[in-house]
């Protein structure tokens, strides 16, 4: 029975990992691209944005004007392939940023890849609380 919960594992593993081979990275930067463009300018923290070669999109959620919390969430891609992340930190003065949460991105296209963040963007204080959700 062990063997059979192994090769069924695999078996996911591998569908898991064709999905961002088909996902056009360079589609994917173009999209991220131009919704960078046009909502960087309402950032009020844009000296926080996380960077990196591997962050296609950041964007800034809106907090409460009093809070000293910053909140970004990102298209991001590693080994393994894309995923959204969840990036918090304070305001003050040389606070870096750090991503606490991610969620898998497992589109087949880049339109759907970005229509998948916008989800999590627009459901985020729902995937917060719950440490268990599952797409």
């Amino acid at each position: 029975m062990e063997d059979n919960k192994m090769s069924l594992l695999h078996d996911y593993m591998k569908v898991a990992m064709s999905y961002s081979d088909k996902v056009s990275e360079e589609e994917l930067k173009k999209i991220c691209d131009q919704i960078q463009q046009e909502a960087e300018v309402k950032f009020k923290n844009p000296h926080l944005i996380p960077k990196g070669n591997n962050i296609f999109l950041a964007i800034e959620r809106e907090t409460d004007e009093d809070s000293e919390s910053v909140e970004y969430i990102t298209i991001e891609k590693d080994s393994r392939g894309y995923f959204c992340g969840y990036w918090t930190g304070k305001r003050s003065a040389g606070e870096r940023l750090v991503r606490t949460k991610f969620w898998p991105l497992l589109e087949t296209t880049a339109h759907k890849t970005v229509l998948y963040f916008v989800r999590i963007y627009k459901f985020l204080n729902e995937f917060i609380r719950d440490e268990n959700t599952v797409f």
